[in-house]
């Protein structure tokens, strides 16, 4: 069957659980490029927008897609433009579209768009920011201050090499007030600072705080700024493994209700870069004057890699609750794929984890970690297969539970532990979400033999398997709430 531009081919909701109206995954399939930007929720409905690029017919613009709580599609909706990047962001109780529109070499506007449930649009408002110039990136969620106003950044430039972005011209950070009906802009270049990469603004307490990137390659140096009312700079951190530590891929920043700030990124131990199995997806929190307060690091070990989520890793519910994700990879998950969810306190301790294997041939980069209705997640990725370079884009939804059965379907399966490699050798490493506690490993032959029995607990539990024959063997991990999860692991 030939499929038509921009056709939804095909919905999965597979669930194996018992809590299984809280959980989904879907794919979604377009013709040419397709780049998850975010979700918000309403009700019982969750907004999730993409950008379409499809050079072959000339067609660009944002995506709009409804779902309702069990990951079903209601409705889609395609808004035309080269530069329409729309987010979608719930404002008491209203649902509105928020980002740029216009052409790169036309004038350029920021947007705010209200949308119903039938994906239809009122009361469109739209704000220049300027005529003439080159937009290189606006790729980045918006941000809802405490004041009700939205700020964000947006990347002008003068030269594209390859696909490749070369240098950038200007960074203008802007904040349209709670009316709408004005903006106010300012460029990073201005100063001292050179920031060529802004992902996230955030305006309060009177100040405003810039966390950004000096170039846009993984390999570029993260930094954070923060302005006091009269825009000069009372705080700047530059995360370049001198002063203070080695941060790229800045990926999200958030503020809390008392002020304090969180930044996440990816965290490198070393200066080299051809040290891959040196990083770790790190979060970091600071009060209202930029002072350092903690940090957390995931999987805070030499032998996993783990990256932070592209375009938003890091977000903050009502409670202060602090959902963050990413990749990992690494010596023990060599030819393994995978993905890691995890939830912390406002004190940066770890409530829950969940692991997201990836079926085989399949690459897949997490987009935007989003809150979801119930204070689980909905998490948005970027996928395709090696073979056939099939591209399409998967969004799955994780409960706000404790203790869970993994729940898969073809492409994902959502697990509270990750057992590596496998098929393995001399050795299988056991990682579990601090939800779980202390558990038991079980593993038996297929004679149901039990070959090996010790306790696990937490990230890096290495069994030594050794001595064992090659072959397939089942395992069972246990805990005393009456938790389980049985599978197969092969040593080869």
């Amino acid at each position: 069957m030939k499929k038509s531009a921009f056709s939804l081919l095909m919905g999965l909701f597979v669930v194996m659980s018992s809590f299984a109206q809280e959980s989904f995954m879907r794919k979604f399939e377009n013709e040419g490029q397709q780049w998850p930007l975010t979700l918000a929720s309403k009700g019982d409905f969750y907004y999730y927008t993409e950008y379409i690029h499809n050079k072959s017919d000339s067609i660009y613009g944002t995506k709009v897609y409804l779902i309702d709580l069990f990951g079903q599609l209601i409705k889609e909706s395609f808004m035309a433009g080269e530069l329409s990047y729309l987010f979608p962001m719930n404002i008491d109780g209203e649902m509105y579209l928020f980002g740029t529109e216009g052409c790169t070499d036309t004038s350029l506007y920021y947007v705010r768009k209200h949308i119903r449930n039938d994906l239809t649009v009122e009361g469109v408002v739209r704000l220049e920011i300027g005529s003439g110039w080159k937009m290189e990136w606006a790729g980045f969620p918006p941000t809802l201050n405490h004041d009700g106003s939205i700020s964000t950044a947006i990347v002008f430039g003068d030269s594209v090499l390859a696909g490749v972005y070369s240098y950038y011209d200007a960074s203008d950070y802007i904040c349209i007030n709670p009316q709408f009906d004005s903006l106010w802009y300012y460029s990073i270049f201005t100063d001292s600072s050179r920031i060529q990469l802004p992902r996230f603004h955030i305006k309060g307490n009177g100040k405003r705080y810039i966390y950004g990137s000096t170039t846009p390659f993984s390999t570029s140096t993260a930094e954070l700024i923060g302005f006091d009312s009269g825009m000069g700079i009372f705080k700047h951190y530059k995360f370049d493994g001198e002063e203070h530590q080695y941060i790229t891929e800045p990926s999200g920043m958030v503020q809390d209700n008392e002020g304090n700030i969180f930044i996440s990124g990816t965290l490198k131990h070393s200066l080299d870069h051809a040290k891959e199995s040196v990083r770790h997806i790190y979060l970091a929190k600071y009060n209202a004057d930029l002072e350092f307060i903690s940090d957390w690091t995931m999987h805070n070990s030499a032998d996993t890699v783990s990256f932070a989520a592209f375009r938003r890793s890091l977000v903050i519910n009502d409670k202060g609750e602090l959902i963050i994700g990413g990749q990992l990879s690494g010596q023990y998950f060599f030819g393994e794929k995978a993905m890691v969810i995890s939830k912390l306190d406002s004190d940066l301790n770890e409530l829950w984890t969940y692991y997201i294997k990836i079926g085989e041939n399949m690459t897949i980069w997490s987009q935007t970690i989003n809150t979801a209705i119930d204070d689980g997640c909905v998490i948005t990725a970027k996928a395709n297969y090696y073979r056939n370079k099939e591209e399409f884009s998967l969004v799955y939804k994780i409960p706000n539970q404790p203790i869970t059965t993994s729940i898969e379907d073809e492409y994902l399966k959502i697990s509270p532990i990750l057992i590596s490699p496998n098929p393995g050798r001399g050795q299988m490493r056991i990682d579990l979400g601090p939800q779980l506690g202390a558990c038991q490993l079980e593993l038996f032959d297929l004679g149901a033999k039990l070959m090996i029995q010790t306790e696990v607990q937490g990230t890096g539990n290495i069994i030594n398997t050794s001595a064992l024959p090659a072959g397939t063997y089942v395992y069972k991990i246990s805990n005393s709430a009456g938790w389980s999860e049985s599978g197969k692991w092969v040593k080869e």
